[in-house]
């Protein structure tokens, strides 16, 4: 259960930083 929530937690950091981006 905790690795899931670290996985979820990586894929939000990744969308925040591509819509940060412009992409």
């Amino acid at each position: 259960m905790f690795a899931y929530f670290i996985v979820f937690f990586a894929l939000w950091g990744v969308v925040r930083l591509a819509d940060r981006w412009g992409m």
